[in-house]
């Protein structure tokens, strides 16, 4: 084999190879996972969702956050607490919705239909598109949680 095929082989191989991976990770990994849902809160984020479950009324209490607070989300997000934990919600009126779980008593909070993602401690993030019922592909290390 001469020196020009060698090179033609070896950068046929280079892009097959390229070409495959990005096909699998494309099909494999599914949606892009939004940076705010990729690392865990830092403590004053904590701290502020720890006294809030604290001070939870007996029933689920919802509101608008329409400006910074100490997480870095996208403003406006909805934000829901109870005894259980709180659940701060992006896009909330539509079919597909993700946010940030704080759970600290559960193991594992209960999200069904989502795919839901441990991020340390009492975080959690979660993707939802909407599908309810339907098992559907997860972002890279998010994991599908059925409905009842």
């Amino acid at each position: 084999m001469g020196v020009r095929t060698a090179i033609s082989f070896g950068i046929a191989i280079v892009l097959i190879t390229g070409v495959a991976t990005w096909l699998t990770s494309a099909s494999l990994v599914g949606p892009p996972v939004p940076s705010y849902l990729q690392a865990a809160p830092d403590a004053a984020a904590t701290a502020e969702a720890s006294h809030a479950v604290g001070s939870a009324p007996s029933s689920e209490s919802c509101d608008i956050v329409r400006s910074r607070t100490s997480l870095d989300l996208p403003n406006p997000y909805q934000r829901c607490v109870s005894a259980s934990g709180v659940v701060y919600s992006i896009q909330w009126t539509s079919s597909a919705e993700n946010g940030l779980i704080f759970a600290p008593n559960a193991v594992t909070p209960s999200a069904p239909d989502t795919c839901i993602r441990h991020l340390g401690g009492a975080w959690w993030a979660y993707m939802s598109e909407g599908n309810q019922g339907e098992e559907r592909v997860c972002a890279n290390s998010f994991t599908f949680q059925g409905g009842p």
